[in-house]
């Protein structure tokens, strides 16, 4: 019977009561050092000595996926190899939710000098403005709200400069703990090291599209794909779906090249009224999980937060092993890996209905 459990306390302290070699995966949401809406667990991007516990406990050939924010990507991947950790590569978590988060500097011009002119705008206020704050996390809300009107010379001329650009991705570090020997040798070992690539393909080619470049390019290969002779002219393409790249998310007109997961309101708050402001959704987080993953295999998260990994976890049927320090986060997360793995509310549509709304 598989276990799951999130255990409160420094995750130091907690992977120092494991023994080497003993997670299969590592998948997690650690801070990512922006200070993200003034929160102190957001301050830094983990600790050195969390990565080498990390590397510690995590088998020869395991894989280990964390996420990160553009600007902060370079420290975490950095503290990451520094213990050890060879970096694999880095993919590309795509959205369209995500808010800007700027200053317009013709506002705060107007506003320094002193002189300020407001007007009360209706609609929708996507954060880029003096006033109010959000209560979503796609970062728009409907409200009424100041806005400064530039009327100085000077603030006229920089009205509609801002200082930040609207974030639309998440880089996440995949690394692997180095092994001695071949691929090979070491998943007939160890059972880790290479990458679940037909359980994660894109499912979702068309007749067209396999009879059509680039789905079905002809080449003169010099190695044998799927039984032909080398020389021979293949389809560089399968029934089971796209090869998993790199990228994941929303991007219009691509989307069919990516997985693409989706969360609503109902998995934000299933089995507890959830106010975690960084959920993932657990799509997307099974997705990885399924990637870096065996059949069976011992999944940490040592930044567990609100419990996504956790809830993909026990889905697939692994042993989930979470640390969380925040009590109240525990909690969430427990309740809410409990409830998904019950699925009772969603079973017996106990939620309201606006609940299912996609955010």
């Amino acid at each position: 019977m598989m276990k799951n459990k999130v255990i409160q306390g420094n995750n130091i302290d907690i992977l120092k009561q494991y023994p080497d070699n003993y997670f299969d995966s590592i998948v997690t949401d650690p801070p990512y050092g922006i200070d993200f809406l003034q929160k102190d667990w957001d301050s830094n991007t983990g600790a050195v000595e969390t990565w080498e516990q990390c590397f510690r406990v995590l088998k020869p050939g395991g894989h280990m996926l964390a996420f990160s924010a553009a600007r902060t990507y370079h420290n975490l991947a950095t503290n990451i190899e520094s213990v050890g950790f060879d970096i694999r590569d880095q993919l590309m978590w795509l959205y369209a939710s995500g808010f800007p988060k700027a200053q317009d500097v013709g506002k705060a011009i107007q506003k320094r000098q002193g002189v300020v002119k407001t007007e009360v705008k209706k609609g929708m206020n996507n954060y880029d403005n003096e006033e109010g704050k959000s209560n979503s996390m796609n970062g728009s809300y409907k409200t009424e709200y100041n806005s400064t009107i530039p009327t100085s010379p000077e603030a006229q001329q920089w009205a509609g400069w801002k200082t930040a650009l609207k974030p639309a991705h998440e880089p996440i570090v995949m690394a692997r703990k180095p092994f001695k020997g071949s691929c090979v040798d070491n998943v007939l070992t160890h059972g880790v090291g290479a990458l679940n690539i037909d359980a994660t393909r894109i499912d979702n080619l068309t007749d067209v599209e396999k009879n059509w470049t680039p789905q079905r390019q002809h080449v003169k290969s010099t190695i044998d794909l799927g039984g032909a002779k080398p020389g021979d002219t293949q389809s560089m393409y399968n029934d089971a779906g796209r090869y998993p790249s790199n990228v994941i998310g929303e991007v219009e007109g691509y989307q069919q090249y990516f997985y693409c997961p989706k969360v609503n309101r109902a998995e934000r708050h299933i089995g507890f009224e959830n106010n975690h402001p960084t959920v993932k959704p657990v799509a997307l987080m099974k997705y990885l999980v399924k990637l870096v993953t065996p059949a069976g295999g011992k999944v940490l998260d040592p930044f567990t937060g609100s419990g996504s990994t956790g809830m993909a976890a026990v889905e697939l049927d692994y042993d989930f092993t979470g640390c969380e320090l925040d009590a109240d986060y525990v909690a969430i997360a427990n309740n809410r890996i409990t409830a998904w793995k019950n699925k009772t509310d969603l079973e017996n549509n106990l939620l309201p209905e606006e609940w299912f709304e996609e955010e």
